[in-house]
């Protein structure tokens, strides 16, 4: 199948900041920086007859609205569902002239989560959709510029220590993770970056407040030992890794420095993007869309062959599973996975990396030599996806 990124002529609207190209029968709009005013009932005409001015510039007869961010935004997906509404109240337009792409995986639970989001919100519900896991592809594309480089540092045996963690904005997830790390001294024996610090520490509470709002719920004695650890290490943040620059604590690329990084540990904790389980009173933001997308992240720890924690969405791991890929059962306990229960399943991911982090070095390498087969698997399957994860198949949820 074609990728998407094939036959494609990028141009910039004045009157909406919108990107567009063509992709084979499609004339395809890039809405990151939508412009509400098109909304108001006396621009849509206006617009409705540039789109069909465009649809026969480009010779084409469809119109694709392409959402390949960070996940699913449903902020972004309301606004552009009244967009549409509007355009087929101009009765020059049909539902079936549009296509969603949107920037997950189009696993069972993704397609799901999208038909709630459409039932909650939309009268949207016959608009068809396609699932796109653009990241991924990015991934593949470096394997095969560096797979000498990814294969040099796999060699390196003599492993000084026992987890690798990257995290760069503040997280609700992360936060929490750091204060139990730092309580249970897990630092010691790790390479860990965490890419937040306090100018004012008499705003503090202030700061963290609003970073929790309407995330995980406070549960008392819990919540403030949490604050009260980081407050009592504020002078330590950010925390870097000491050889590499400030730059590469946070790189979203995969650089020959952090391989080196993961050849020098035994396993990685993934802190992904997303984690918070999310509900209507909850404000929309990045890391409350609760849909199973991956990021570098996942994708650079599978490049480096290295097995892993993910420390993201209920059922995640399944959703990875049903992409093809394995996970580190039994060798790794993954109930986490299983607990819907956001406080709790960070709960349960902390008991499975200190029961990890107790391991002798020899012990883990001994664990990571079983786990291999398994971090091959996944590293010949991202090569294999090229084909698979990037098109346009026409299937509607």
């Amino acid at each position: 199948m074609s990728s998407i990124l094939d036959e494609t002529e990028l141009r910039q609207d004045w009157y909406s900041n919108i990107k567009i190209k063509r992709l084979r029968n499609y004339l395809v709009y890039t809405p990151e920086n939508f412009n509400t005013a098109l909304l108001y009932p006396n621009n849509i005409d206006f617009v409705a007859n540039d789109i069909k001015n465009k649809l026969a510039e480009f010779q084409v007869d469809k119109i694709a609205l392409e959402f390949e961010r960070e996940g699913f935004n449903p902020h972004l997906i309301f606004n552009m569902n009244s967009f549409v509404k509007m355009l087929i109240s101009t009765g020059r337009f049909n539902i079936e002239d549009f296509v969603y792409i949107v920037g997950i995986p189009g696993t069972s639970y993704n397609k799901e989560f999208y038909k709630k989001m459409f039932r909650d919100y939309s009268t949207l519900e016959k608009l068809s959709v396609e699932f796109v896991s653009r990241l991924e592809k990015n991934a593949e594309d470096i394997i095969r510029h560096k797979e000498e480089l990814f294969d040099n540092f796999q060699k390196n045996n003599l492993r000084t220590k026992k987890f690798i963690c990257f995290n760069g904005a503040c997280r609700v997830h992360r936060t929490y993770l750091l204060a139990k790390f730092l309580d249970n001294d897990l630092l010691v024996d790790s390479l860990y970056s965490f890419n937040f610090a306090f100018a004012d520490k008499s705003r503090y509470n202030e700061i963290l407040e609003h970073h929790f709002q309407n995330q995980i719920p406070y549960r008392g004695i819990k919540w403030a030992k949490i604050k009260q650890t980081i407050f009592n290490n504020i002078d330590k943040l950010p925390f870097l890794i000491s050889h590499l620059s400030r730059g590469q604590q946070f790189n979203h690329e995969s650089a020959e420095i952090d391989f080196e990084n993961y050849a020098n540990t035994y396993f990685s904790i993934i802190t992904e993007t997303s984690f918070i389980t999310w509900k209507k009173e909850h404000s929309i933001g990045i890391d409350t869309f609760d849909n199973h997308f991956f990021s570098e992240k996942t994708w650079k720890i599978i490049q480096a062959k290295h097995p892993f924690i993910l420390v993201s969405n209920y059922n995640i791991l399944k959703s990875f599973r049903e992409l093809g890929y394995k996970t580190f059962h039994p060798y790794i306990d993954e109930s986490y996975d299983d607990i819907q229960d956001d406080e709790l399943r960070l709960e349960s991911i902390l008991t499975e990396v200190n029961r990890l982090c107790k391991m002798s070095l020899n012990s883990l390498k001994e664990l990571m030599e079983r786990i291999d087969p398994i971090v091959r698997h996944n590293y010949e399957h991202l090569k294999s996806r090229n084909k698979e994860i990037i098109y346009l198949d026409r299937k509607s949820v």
